[in-house]
């Protein structure tokens, strides 16, 4: 598995939409999956946690290549 920070990499961009504290929302949209091979891209996945001091709880958005974007 890899982490990505989708702020700074030129593959992917990310936009965030809080209306405060406890509302989280994030849209990550990962372009050309790296350039990777098809059968690499499908095997790989990108992790992007926010961590909520307010409830001391971490939540983590996984975005599987040519998938929607799920919340856990």
């Amino acid at each position: 598995m890899h982490s990505i920070n989708v702020q700074s990499h030129k593959y992917a961009s990310m936009k965030r939409l809080t209306k405060n504290n406890d509302a989280f929302k994030m849209v990550v949209v990962i372009k050309d999956a790296l350039k990777m091979k098809q059968n690499q891209a499908s095997k790989c996945c990108f992790v992007i946690k926010k961590v909520e001091k307010k409830k001391k709880k971490t939540r983590s958005l996984i975005l599987l290549p040519s998938e929607n974007v799920t919340m856990q």
